[in-house]
């Protein structure tokens, strides 16, 4: 199937230009409920990949003085409804924390309902099986005796590889 330029816009292939308003709420010095809006640019893939390369440039360790929550919310948050009022990363990185995330939980959320929007709207797939066919429901598959299984680490032992941060 041929698509278009045209087409991909039609069907929401690129990041809207108007900002999501979200609710924040965080307790404030004094130790009270502080409410108020903000506005989110759902960033596009461009954003992404860039504050990904610059984690990546950063060494993404705590030596660094990299700190990817404030990036995003310095490239995604504004003040007002227009997106001219936002904040810069050095800003955003003295935030305090509860207020950080707070602020990044709505950033993540506008995210998570734009990919939940895209991916409910894409048609099911096809699983490449005819479900109409009964010949392969005749015989059970069976497992080849010489299969082999990756071994269960002891218990308590991660099988993680990966670093924590």
């Amino acid at each position: 199937m041929n698509i278009t330029l045209e087409d991909l816009i039609e069907k929401g292939g690129f990041v809207p230009p108007e900002l999501v308003k979200k609710e924040v709420t965080w307790k404030d010095a004094k130790g009270g409920p502080a409410t108020f809006d903000i506005f989110v640019k759902v960033p596009s893939a461009g954003t992404v990949d860039r504050h990904s390369q610059a984690l990546k440039a950063s060494g993404a360790d705590v030596q660094s003085g990299f700190a990817p929550r404030p990036m995003l919310i310095s490239a995604t948050v504004f003040f007002d409804a227009e997106g001219k009022k936002g904040i810069t990363y050095e800003k955003a990185f003295e935030l305090k924390e509860s207020l950080c995330t707070a602020i990044f939980l709505a950033v993540t959320e506008v995210i998570n309902t734009q990919a939940e929007a895209a991916k409910n709207s894409q048609p099911p797939t096809s699983s490449g099986t005819n479900s109409s066919s009964t010949e392969s429901a005749a015989e059970p598959l069976r497992k080849p005796k010489n299969a082999s299984r990756t071994p269960k680490p002891p218990a308590g032992q991660s099988t993680e590889t990966g670093t924590a941060l």
